[in-house]
């Protein structure tokens, strides 16, 4: 059985996801309580900060609202089509999936609720990859920093292997995410593979590759370049080594290495 502590912080959860709640607290805070196992003298408790508990619940809805739009606006341009990216939010603090005390933890945990749910897909087929592309940009930009090996080459060889900045990420889409834009957030339905990326100032870029490119740069952090692109079937060898050169000069890799069992160039 709750204690008392236990059962009025499940209250005042109830009093800040319930789309109703505000109404029904502020019409009797102590039958609020009450109906939800809150005895006395804790329901005279509610009652006297009615006020402030109100304030608190409108600052951490507001807060959660405004955090969703400041980082998912393609994503809100597209429900805001028919009028329903209010509703997506009012349900998604409903689902108590925020089960964290940290800000920056709600902008995946609002993805991963979409995919859960299937929330609006079959009304937007293309909802949860715009959404998680937007999440990309999220990650991407914010992923902490680590230091670069210092026995990393420079210049790439056949025999060796790429090592990508770990922020860097090569994912694929069934739509073309990265060219939607709030004026225009409905993707055209095509395959792409993109790069996510952090340039040399930090700023998140993306690039759209070819399916031998993206399969390249994944093949190749396990074997040498010249064995990716050999199984790629790929003939022109210096042209991959300069491929990848040119996107370790953006910043996408953190340099090369020798693929285990090669010889050095």
């Amino acid at each position: 059985m709750p204690s008392q502590e236990q059962t009025l912080q499940l209250t005042l959860l109830d009093l800040l996801v319930d789309p109703e709640a505000g109404n029904t607290f502020e019409a009797d805070p102590a039958a609020f309580g009450q109906a939800r196992g809150v005895h006395p003298p804790h329901d005279a408790a509610l009652h006297r900060f009615k006020d402030r508990l109100q304030i608190y619940r409108q600052a951490t809805r507001n807060g959660t609202r405004d955090l969703l739009e400041n980082f998912f606006p393609v994503t809100q341009a597209l429900l805001e089509t028919a009028e329903a990216w209010d509703d997506c939010v009012e349900d998604f603090i409903a689902s108590r999936s925020i089960t964290t005390p940290y800000y920056r933890d709600i902008i995946p945990g609002f993805v991963g609720w979409l995919s859960v749910m299937a929330w609006g897909q079959a009304q937007w087929p293309s909802l949860l990859a715009v959404a998680h592309f937007e999440l990309l940009e999220f990650l991407v930009e914010r992923w902490p920093d680590a230091t670069k090996p210092t026995a990393l080459k420079d210049h790439p060889s056949p025999g060796d292997r790429v090592l990508l900045d770990p922020a860097t990420r090569v994912v694929q889409y069934t739509y073309a995410v990265h060219l939607a834009t709030p004026d225009h957030p409905i993707p055209e339905a095509k395959p792409v593979h993109l790069l996510a990326y952090r340039d040399h100032e930090g700023a998140f870029q993306v690039l759209e590759l070819t399916e031998s490119t993206a399969v390249l740069l994944v093949k190749g952090q396990e074997v040498s370049i010249a064995e990716a692109t050999s199984a790629l079937g790929v003939a022109d060898l210096a042209g991959a080594l300069g491929l990848v050169q040119d996107l370790s000069a953006k910043g996408v890799l953190w340099g090369f290495v020798p693929s285990l069992g090669s010889e050095p160039a």
